[in-house]
């Protein structure tokens, strides 16, 4: 059906885009990846084509396009929430983490209250060496999702990282507390 349909509307970027997330669902990769790329030849000033590419490249592990496809999408569109996040998980990922704590600091801009993107931000800080700054940022993910084992054991390798054994020991103790399989 999708095929008819694309052969009907050949030029539709929005088609292309439906397409190449329904042959993603499949595990087309290829398909998936003409549909996308065809999206972005009709549409290029369309962000969201090249962040459904970024995506679905990274979801792939296919890296050296990723950025350029996340940047495009912010350059025509600066302020778009899920370009920045996905270039902060792209250069997290890579090991890029002063890049990632600068585009995880660009969300929290938009949307401050989310907890997820202040333990992001925590981990990469830690992997910079800024710890004290890291515990800062996971004691605010912590106020925000009080049972995140992920944050609680991040704030216990912040504090062993400045030598604060008993404040680590007892972060390491909440993170077990909260999840006793993390042991």
């Amino acid at each position: 059906a999708t095929k008819l349909i694309l052969a009907e509307f050949p030029e539709s970027a929005v088609l292309w885009k439906i397409a190449g997330a329904i042959q993603t669902q499949r595990q087309d990769i290829n398909g998936a990846r003409y549909s996308f790329e065809r999206a972005i030849d009709i549409a290029p000033n369309d962000p969201e084509n090249h962040k459904n590419f970024a995506y679905f490249l990274m979801t792939n592990n296919e890296l050296e396009k990723v950025e350029r496809h996340y940047s495009e999408a912010l350059r025509l569109r600066p302020d778009y929430f899920d370009a920045i996040i996905g270039l902060a998980s792209y250069f997290s990922e890579t090991e890029r983490f002063i890049e990632s704590e600068k585009y995880y600091k660009d969300a929290l801009a938009i949307d401050s209250g989310n907890s997820a993107i202040w333990l992001a931000l925590g981990y990469a800080q830690i992997m910079i060496g800024n710890h004290s700054i890291a515990i800062s940022s996971l004691r605010k993910s912590l106020s925000l999702d009080p049972k995140n084992h992920d944050a609680q054991y991040n704030l216990g390798l912040a504090l062993s990282n400045l030598e604060n054994w008993d404040q680590a020991e007892h972060a390491y103790r909440k993170a077990i507390s909260i999840n006793p399989r993390s042991i």
